[in-house]
């Protein structure tokens, strides 16, 4: 079975993941969040519709705090996914292989 990943489809899973963690955090259910994202404006930054009213308790501030923060560490994956869609499958084994034999933080 063959993937084509481009960046495009990164993008458009990476928003879902942080949608989907948002959701989690905010204990809210999927329909409460809903996330856009525009790949032909040059610059790509996603934006999350969120349902105040089932966000029980929650403030507007607090909400937006959660957005953020999940956007952020979804972003770093985003960096990390897009870096290997640009790597051929055998780039990334072999890279896998050496970060398996040397763990970060080992001497």
């Amino acid at each position: 079975m063959i993937f084509t990943l481009n960046k495009e489809y990164v993008f458009w899973e990476v928003v879902e993941l942080a949608r989907l963690q948002m959701c989690e955090v905010l204990k809210v259910p999927t329909s409460a969040i809903e996330a856009k994202l525009d790949l032909g404006i040059g610059v790509i930054s996603p934006e999350f519709l969120v349902d105040a009213d089932q966000c029980k308790g929650v403030t507007p501030e607090g909400i937006r705090a959660v957005l953020e923060s999940v956007y952020a560490q979804c972003k770093e994956e985003l960096e990390v996914r897009l870096d290997g869609v640009v790597k051929t499958r055998d780039m990334v084994i072999q890279e896998m292989k050496r970060a398996e034999a040397n763990p970060r933080g080992a001497i």
